[in-house]
């Protein structure tokens, strides 16, 4: 068990599948056949269109293609497909037990030419990824509760000393280490507005 890395030397990358099981010492000095399974419809990611898919998908589409050719890919139906043992709900001892498990399906230990040929995906259809598009709507009232009521002051004056007296308690509440004890500065009161966003002329 473990990583089968195989060199694609026209583009120098290598390809690393994962979790492969290959009990047999590999010749370094022989070509490594890969034949790609998936018991998807032939929409799979090998035979589809890349550009039907969204960007993520569509990169790893590609990826996919480009290591790989049409004719390595293959259909296997899920009543053949071992993997699918465990999403079925079979139990560990028939699993264990189980040569399908272990090896897969008879015909897979023949040569190629011996293999179900309706096996092979059809690449040369070009249908569309069926897709839904869906827009969706929100409203959302903004509550936002005065913390100043602002009917309750006569004078402009009034009303930016209490403020700022406001912003003065925020001010000692988050610099314990650092309080103003002091009166209010002229600063402080025409800071007020700013915080609000509004300019004196």
């Amino acid at each position: 068990m473990g990583d089968l890395v195989l060199s694609n030397m026209s583009s120098k990358r290598l390809l690393t599948l994962k979790r492969k099981y290959f009990p047999y010492p590999l010749d370094k000095g022989k070509d490594l056949q890969v034949h790609i399974f998936c018991d998807a419809s032939p929409k799979a990611f090998g035979a589809g269109n890349a550009s039907n898919y969204k960007q993520f998908v569509s990169n790893r589409v590609i990826e996919i293609q480009s290591n790989s050719d049409p004719s390595d890919w293959h259909h296997c139906s899920g009543r053949e497909n071992p993997a699918d043992y465990v999403s079925r709900g079979e139990n560990l001892e028939t699993i264990i037990n189980s040569q399908f498990w272990m090896h897969g399906p008879q015909w897979l230990r023949t040569t190629e030419n011996k293999w179900p040929k309706n096996l092979n995906c059809d690449f040369s259809s070009t249908d569309p990824c069926e897709s839904e598009e869906h827009v969706f709507t929100f409203a959302c009232e903004l509550n936002t509760a005065s913390v100043i009521n602002l009917s309750k002051f006569s004078s402009l004056q009034k009303l930016l000393r209490v403020t700022s007296w406001v912003f003065r308690f925020v001010h000692n509440v988050r610099n314990r280490f650092n309080k103003r004890s002091d009166e209010l500065t002229t600063e402080e009161i025409w800071m007020v507005p700013k915080n609000f966003g509004f300019n004196y002329i």
